[in-house]
C-alpha cells in the first residue's frame, strides 16, 4: 500500500503535526471497492442511523451504530465518510412489488379472499403465521425467495441508491488531503 507522509496544522492552533498515511487515490480506490450497503444492512444496522469512516493511516474502513459514542468533527487521520441519521425512510418494498410485477394484482385478489374467508379457486396455501402481509406472501409464493434475503437485498439496493444519488462521501477524504501538505514520498 503505498504511502506518503504529510504535514498538517492542527485545528485551531499554529503546531504542524506529520502524518503517515495512505495516499489519495488509495483512500478513494479502497471506499469504492468497499460494499458500504453490505456492511451496514446486515442485522438491520440503518434502522438505527449509522457512521462510516476510514482510517487513512491503515485504510481500514468501520461502520458505526449511530449510538452516541461517536461524534462528527474529529480532526485525527480517521475521516468520516458517510453518516445516514437514524430511521432513513426507505421507500417500502410494497411500492417496488406493485410497479415492477404484473401478477401481484392478481395474486393480491388472491390473499385478499384468503384473508376474508371467501371461497376462491387457486393453488397458494397461506400460512398466516409466517407471512405479515400480502407482499410477503407474493414473494414466497410467486416470486419463490426468502423474505429475508429478498428484503436484505431490497435494501442494499435502495441504500446503495441513497449514497450515490444524495451523498459525496469522499468530501471529508478530499477535505484532509486538501488541508494537509504533502512533504515527502515513502
Amino acid at each position: 500500500m503505498k504511502k506518503i507522509l504529510v504535514e498538517r496544522v492542527e485545528e485551531f492552533t499554529d503546531n504542524i503535526k506529520e502524518y503517515e498515511v495512505i495516499t489519495q487515490e488509495e483512500a478513494i480506490k479502497i471506499i469504492g471497492n468497499f460494499n458500504i450497503a453490505e456492511t451496514i444492512v446486515d442485522k438491520s444496522l440503518y434502522d438505527y442511523g449509522y457512521t462510516i469512516e476510514i482510517n487513512l493511516e491503515t485504510g481500514e474502513i468501520y461502520a458505526f451504530i449511530d449510538d452516541g459514542r461517536y461524534r462528527l468533527g474529529d480532526t485525527t487521520t480517521i475521516r468520516n465518510i458517510y453518516y445516514n441519521k437514524p430511521y432513513c425512510d426507505f421507500s417500502p418494498i410494497s411500492e417496488t412489488i406493485i410497479n415492477e410485477y404484473d401478477e401481484f394484482q392478481e395474486f393480491s385478489k388472491q390473499y385478499k379472499d384468503w384473508k376474508n374467508e371467501i371461497e376462491r379457486e387457486y393453488d397458494y396455501e397461506f400460512d398466516s403465521e409466517y407471512y405479515r402481509d400480502e407482499y410477503e406472501a407474493f414473494i414466497v409464493e410467486v416470486l419463490e425467495e426468502d423474505i429475508d434475503e429478498f428484503t436484505r437485498t431490497y435494501n442494499i439496493e435502495i441504500l446503495e441508491n441513497e449514497i450515490d444519488i444524495y451523498c459525496d462521501i469522499y468530501e471529508d477524504v478530499n477535505n484532509f488531503y486538501y488541508e494537509a501538505k504533502v512533504i515527502e514520498e515513502l
